[in-house]
């Protein structure tokens, strides 16, 4: 019994040493979200039964949303992840919910996670509404600026974290708005009477250029130890490559954008390589770090990371518009 008694304990210490990496978080957030935007609820009767507005006055928005969270109840607060603006529940989403994610996000990693994912619904919202062809000037306007307030708190919050990690966040989330660059790009293409995603568009992809700068050297600079930066790269570059789905093979490049962005290369120590699939850029690291090549080495494994990263995230979103745009076309035939 003693035997099993101190078995029992060795294994609860070991489960407590096992957590979801930050990608594997992400991806998990990135599908439930893209679920609950696909499937809203309905606007029960609970939530008509409150005024937003007169219970908002002059209340802190925590406190209020508190309150509004356990008079709504858990169910109707959860309900609204998955609206969109112009549906009920949406004000409950961006006043309640999103306010009580920032204010229960207590370290800086979590506060940085909390910004993207705020960044990254946005995103997700204009796209659909696009898709759906229900966007309007007038609500792409005020999601573009919500976007750009989501990205100026992320870029406030990174700054909180070591550099290390802030380098890879950055870079993260660099990959991040470039795949929800070409998903945009694509629904102006396939919607080009459709001029409301203008604004997003227009935001992301200033965002995307200015980050281009190449934070991966960044990592030579700042790291005090450039060996223990590659391999803690390479660690989140297969957990990103794992996270693709192997039934869809890797994609040469993404879509191309504008001019400016397919001449810049994610590799910006070397030489460039554009044409290359981001298990490739794994092999070529493994086989630099190898040969010693640490700073290379380095640099490969975040190309890869991020080219990944893009790949999930593109993937994703084409699969969640793809229905709306396919609708839209067989209208127009």
């Amino acid at each position: 019994m003693e035997y099993k008694n101190e078995h029992i304990e060795a294994l609860e210490d070991a489960a407590r040493e096992v957590s979801l990496s930050h990608a594997e978080r992400s991806a998990i957030r990135t599908e439930v979200r893209a679920y609950m935007l696909a499937h809203p609820a309905r606007t029960g009767f609970v939530s008509r039964l409150f005024s937003y507005e007169v219970m908002a006055f002059r209340m802190h928005p925590v406190a209020f949303g508190l309150i509004l969270s356990l008079s709504l109840g858990v169910g109707t607060t959860f309900a609204a992840e998955g609206t969109l603006p112009g549906d009920t529940l949406y004000p409950v989403k961006i006043k309640v919910t999103e306010s009580l994610e920032r204010a229960i996000a207590l370290t800086p990693d979590a506060k940085v996670e909390v910004a993207q994912a705020h960044a990254e619904r946005r995103l997700e919202e204009a796209e659909l509404l696009a898709a759906q062809g229900k966007l309007t000037p007038v609500v792409s306007g005020d999601l573009a600026s919500r976007l750009s307030e989501h990205v100026a708190d992320f870029d406030a919050q990174v700054s909180s974290v070591t550099p290390e990690s802030a380098v890879a966040t950055r870079a993260d989330f660099e990959a991040t708005l470039e795949a929800h660059s070409d998903i945009l790009a694509q629904i102006t293409e396939a919607t080009p009477e459709e001029e409301s995603l203008a604004p997003v568009l227009a935001m992301v992809q200033k965002r995307v250029e200015e980050t281009r700068s190449g934070d991966a050297t960044r990592f030579v600079a700042e790291g005090t130890d450039t060996l223990r930066s590659a391999r803690k790269r390479k660690d989140e570059a297969k957990q990103k490559l794992a996270l693709i789905d192997e039934k869809v093979d890797d994609t040469k490049s993404a879509p191309v954008i504008t001019p400016t962005i397919a001449r810049v290369s994610m590799r910006t120590m070397s030489a460039e390589v554009v044409d290359e699939t981001p298990r490739e850029a794994f092999s070529r690291g493994e086989s630099e770090l190898e040969k010693g090549e640490i700073v290379p080495a380095l640099l490969s494994f975040d190309q890869a990371a991020r080219g990944a990263e893009r790949t999930r995230v593109r993937r994703s979103g084409e699969d969640r518009v793809r229905p709306y745009l396919n609708k839209l076309a067989t209208q127009k035939e």
